[in-house]
């Protein structure tokens, strides 16, 4: 086998991906828990899993954190693209995590919402999916509770900003998000 180089930023289910290792081989191997394991490293999120990804269902307007084999760890109520600006769907991954990010308004570009602002329509995290062209996509916070459920947005997806701190940090960049 050859040997691995641990690069900053790669988290245990990333290396061990890369070596085609699981993890519960990994746990049997050297004689310890999942759980015991994930609180010596501290990089794995759940105890037992070997992979997590995000299922979003545009018609049921949920978002399911998932495990590998397909357990739902956390669902979600979220807001999805309105008809005339639908969400994309498909096969995606996570490609930027930002906290407390700055949004700029596209149609009125002097219209910013700095960091932290409490009115910024991303809420308090933003995981971006998509880039196409002028057009970002992502899963963000929001303050605005009541469009939980709907179609309203431009194509983003959004979660209270109470749940979207949970979903920020099980996730990672690279991380599976398939949206139907």
């Amino acid at each position: 086998m050859d040997a691995f180089h641990q690069q900053g930023g790669n988290s245990l289910q990333r290396v061990l991906a890369t070596l085609g290792i699981c993890l519960i081989w990994l746990c049997t191997a050297s004689w310890v828990s999942a759980e015991e394991l994930s609180t010596s490293i501290g990089t794995l999120q759940t105890p037992d899993h070997e992979l997590i990804w995000v299922e979003v269902s545009l018609g049921d307007r949920v978002l399911r954190l998932r495990q590998g084999d397909g357990t739902i760890l956390k669902e979600m109520t979220v807001a999805v693209g309105k008809t005339s600006t639908p969400t994309p769907t498909g096969n995606f991954e996570v490609m930027e995590m930002v906290e407390n990010p700055i949004w700029q308004n596209p149609w009125e570009p002097s219209v910013i919402y700095k960091e932290g602002d409490p009115a910024n329509p991303l809420g308090i995290r933003w995981i971006g999916f998509k880039k196409s062209g002028e057009e970002d996509y992502g899963i963000h916070g929001t303050a605005n509770r009541d469009s939980l459920g709907k179609a309203v947005t431009h194509g983003c997806i959004r979660l209270s900003n109470e749940d979207i701190p949970y979903l920020y940090d099980q996730l990672e960049e690279g991380t599976p998000i398939v949206i139907h």
